[in-house]
């Protein structure tokens, strides 16, 4: 009985999954909500130092909720963990060749 590829094609599907969640979570959840808020703010602020405060409460706030800081260490470790593990499949799954359409229709 041949080796199937099909197992390591679903693994490597569902590890994009999950990045294209941290992605999606990062750039539009955390950052652009934040920008979107902060955007808002400009008007009221009466001079380029009320600008700037209000800029650094930003950047805390997307640093604080992307585990940027010191006390999220385990979390940045699990994702970066999550992250090389992906590209270490990536690599060998494209070494590996396609899947042939017949085997996309059976998982279908």
């Amino acid at each position: 009985v041949g080796f199937s590829l099909r197992p390591w094609w679903t693994l490597r599907s569902e590890l994009l999954h999950a990045i294209d969640h941290l992605y999606g979570f990062f750039c539009l959840a955390v950052i652009s909500a934040e920008w979107r808020v902060w955007v808002a703010r400009l008007p009221e602020m009466p001079n380029v130092d009320a600008v700037r405060a209000a800029y650094q409460v930003f950047c805390d706030k997307v640093a604080a909720r992307c585990f940027l800081e010191a006390g999220f260490s385990a979390e940045l470790a699990a994702i970066d963990a999550i992250l090389t593990l992906a590209l270490r499949l990536r690599v060998q799954l494209e070494a590996l060749g396609t899947l042939p359409p017949a085997a996309h229709d059976a998982a279908a």
